[in-house]
């Protein structure tokens, strides 16, 4: 996605622009309203640069806002905390139109266990276990503020809310 970004800002800048994110994520995760920043000399207003991105960007990526920022704004190091959402599907078949953005379920979960279990996480872990860089450099120490599990018979949501976590699964 950031690839596809910097091809449109460069095309709209008429030289290469770096496009920083605010998280980098695997393969396969979906960022919703992730944020980055970039520098540009464009003389475009702000509404006119998500317009722009928008109509040469593929669908499946969307620019929701764009603002003028401090030109010292770094998106990955201004962050004070990220939230991640995971849902879980539930059911007898599959939905084929979910099969990429939900984790699917025959049987349905006990909430109850799954919010027990939860409280383990909350707070300040090195979740290096969880990462599959044994000899990263980098701290896989993290503080998970809280997490939220809700849902109904067809769907739970499971919302983290955590200092970081893009780094720990991945060195970039």
């Amino acid at each position: 996605i950031q690839e596809k970004i910097e091809e449109v800002l460069t095309k709209m800048e008429g030289k290469p622009v770096e496009l920083t994110g605010a998280l980098r994520t695997e393969a396969g995760v979906h960022a919703y309203k992730q944020v980055a920043n970039f520098h540009t000399e464009t003389d475009k207003k702000t509404y006119e640069i998500k317009q722009y991105l928008n109509r040469y960007l593929p669908r499946d990526i969307a620019v929701l806002e764009a603002l003028e920022v401090n030109e010292r704004f770094h998106a990955a190091f201004n962050a004070k905390q990220f939230i991640f959402e995971y849902r879980i599907t539930i059911g007898e078949v599959p939905s084929v139109f979910d099969r990429k953005y939900n984790y699917y379920c025959f049987k349905r979960p006990d909430i109850a266990k799954m919010k027990q279990a939860a409280k383990e996480l909350v707070g300040t872990h090195d979740f290096k276990a969880f990462s599959d860089n044994k000899r990263m450099k980098k701290s896989t120490v993290r503080t998970v503020s809280s997490i939220d599990i809700y849902g109904d018979e067809k769907e739970i949501t499971v919302t983290v809310a955590a200092d970081d976590f893009g780094q720990t699964w991945q060195e970039s």
